[in-house]
């Protein structure tokens, strides 16, 4: 009976949270130059992954501190970029930092 309702449950709340959200955050944006400047120099940040979003007209990078494993998610069109998120204990398929 426990499996049947553990089961239930979760066929619940997946469909529950099957609906797209807008969620409003804040965004830092500034001088693309200096935004970029400010990951390496201040962070040691190097750029790890790179995409172009042709809805939105911009690129998006993730910098990664290769030794730390701090990242920024960071989105750029013309001489703006915005800091989309931050984080820590990257990794990827590839290994993880030292």
């Amino acid at each position: 009976m426990r499996i049947l309702t553990a089961i239930l449950l979760a066929c619940t709340l997946t469909l529950a949270n099957a609906e797209p959200q807008a969620v409003k955050k804040t965004v830092i944006c500034a001088d693309k130059i200096a935004v970029f400047e400010q990951l390496i120099k201040d962070f040691g940040e190097v750029p790890q992954w790179t995409g172009v979003s042709p809805t939105e007209n911009t690129q998006v990078v993730l910098t990664v501190n290769l030794k730390t494993g701090a990242w920024t998610l960071v989105e750029y069109r013309d001489n703006w970029a915005c800091i989309l998120a931050v984080g820590e204990g990257s990794s990827s398929r590839w290994g993880t930092p030292v």
